[in-house]
């Protein structure tokens, strides 16, 4: 059920959803799969899938400096889409954060990547969500922190997103508007919220 591949033209906001662990580890996980189908059923939003890179891999990748976070489909790294959003299900899987962003050309603070608009805004979701204080500080390795299972949320994060690409905001912007969602934080900046459950 993916989209064809010249729907990544014709759709101008991508976004690719990155699980923390390799694929050998994660592939018959179904979480994936519904974000997928979340996002390919809303107006303009093209979306994709990556995996952390196993080591044979990963080494050559960065040999041949080819990204980390490479959309198993469009085979665009991290600079062809505006959304990457880290699936995070157990709190090992934090560590290969920042290798994934260094090794893809992504900077490791906030501050860096607001200032340029080609870097993708990083949100991180999934089960381990809330435990991964560990990146809350005050410029932290990641833009936005989702807690929750709300497929509606997840559809209103995205519209918001490509909302936003749209009318030209700025990703700050974007992050202080996604703040309207139940379980939706910046690590730089906690607020009181309440995880967002499913219907």
């Amino acid at each position: 059920n993916s989209l064809d591949l010249d729907q990544f033209e014709k759709r101008k906001f991508r976004v690719c959803f990155t699980r923390l662990s390799t694929y050998f580890d994660t592939g018959y996980s179904f979480t994936h799969q519904i974000l997928y189908q979340i996002a390919s059923d809303l107006p303009g939003v093209y979306p994709d899938l990556a995996y952390l890179p196993p080591k044979g891999d990963a080494e050559l990748l960065t040999a041949k400096q080819i990204p980390w976070i490479l959309g198993t489909q469009s085979k665009v790294g991290p600079g062809g889409f505006d959304l990457i959003g880290f699936s995070n299900s157990i709190v090992q899987e934090l560590i290969n954060v920042p290798s994934m962003l260094k090794n893809s050309g992504i900077p490791l603070t906030k501050s860096e990547r607001m200032k340029q608009n080609d870097i993708p805004l990083l949100i991180l979701g999934g089960a381990n969500a809330l435990y991964s204080t560990v990146f809350w500080n005050a410029d932290p390795i990641i833009d936005g922190v989702f807690v929750g299972e709300s497929d509606h949320a997840i559809r209103k994060m995205l519209e918001i997103c490509r909302d936003g690409k749209r009318e030209g905001k700025a990703k700050l912007e974007v992050l202080n508007e996604l703040e309207q969602i139940d379980g939706f934080i910046q690590p730089d900046k906690p607020r009181k919220t309440r995880k967002s459950f499913a219907p």
